[in-house]
């Protein structure tokens, strides 16, 4: 399973390398000397570190393929890494580093729609091509063409196929209810804009919406809210590690229904820190 996860992220990055290195180069970098430096910006801390961990795994991947086919343009690549810890301004003191003091061609990263929303805007004054592999909040590259990308297909997308599959398991869900973290930008615009959508076009009542934020670690006073309007599935917009503990203090408190999580509650560490109480949970997030 992880080596296939792997093949996944390094064929994407791979895409996304030559896809940035057809687009100018970045203050100052040209395709000379003696290797190619590609930046790499990947939290290693905070509530992404899953991912972030598992992204830098796929550049490393990719970067090794690469080399042994060649190289780019007969040079070698070399990563230049950074960790933003999942910290939108670390996100953007690392933008600006990697282009201007360490000259790379482009950026990939981060994991998060708040990180690559302040990092887009940069890739245009700065003129590095920055590809995120997951950030999934709608309309996040729309103004800054031809310099910001992403090579997820959009939480709308997968939300609707996460729902549909849901709902051919359970047809009975008529009454759903959205806990989501609303310090977030992709689980806030899950929680308040694709998710809710998502639900009127099939025909889910949604009966609540309840808020949390980053750091939080007892939900019982939200559970208990959202149990008491007796909803037939519960979505949760967040990362994993809070998804898992919400799991398992709406199963201590009685709820018996599914679960459907947002594009980032698909990791490892929903299983490891959730155990038997995201048993049948749905989700959908990129290949």
């Amino acid at each position: 399973m992880l080596e296939s996860r792997r093949r996944g992220l390094a064929i994407g990055l791979v895409v996304a390398l030559f896809a940035g290195l057809t687009a100018a180069p970045a203050i100052g970098a040209k395709l000379a000397g003696d290797k190619v430096r590609l930046g790499v910006i990947m939290p290693m801390a905070g509530i992404f570190v899953d991912w972030g961990q598992h992204g830098l795994i796929g550049a490393e991947f990719a970067r090794d393929e690469i080399n042994a086919a060649g190289g780019i343009g007969g040079l070698p690549v070399e990563l230049v890494v950074g960790d933003d810890r999942g910290d939108p301004k670390e996100s953007v003191t690392l933008t600006r580093r990697l282009a201007q003091t360490d000259r790379v061609l482009m950026i990939h990263g981060s994991i998060s729609s708040s990180s690559a929303g302040v990092m887009f805007p940069l890739s245009q004054s700065l003129r590095v091509p920055i590809i995120t592999p997951t950030a999934a909040a709608p309309g996040l590259t729309d103004k800054f063409r031809p310099w910001a990308y992403t090579m997820n297909p959009g939480a709308a997308r997968a939300l609707g196929t996460g729902l549909a599959a849901l709902r051919k398991q359970h047809p009975g869900v008529k009454k759903a209810v959205i806990l989501y973290n609303s310090a977030d930008a992709i689980s806030k615009a899950e929680g308040e804009g694709v998710m809710p959508n998502t639900l009127k076009q099939a025909n889910v009542e949604l009966v609540d919406s309840i808020t949390f934020q980053t750091g939080d670690l007892d939900f019982s006073a939200q559970v208990t809210r959202a149990l008491g309007k007796q909803p037939d599935m519960l979505f949760l917009g967040s990362a994993s590690r809070e998804a898992a503990l919400i799991a398992k203090e709406a199963r201590r408190q009685g709820y018996k229904g599914p679960f459907h999580g947002g594009v980032a509650t698909a990791t490892p560490d929903l299983v490891a820190l959730g155990g038997d109480a995201v048993d049948g949970w749905y989700t959908t997030t990129y290949p």
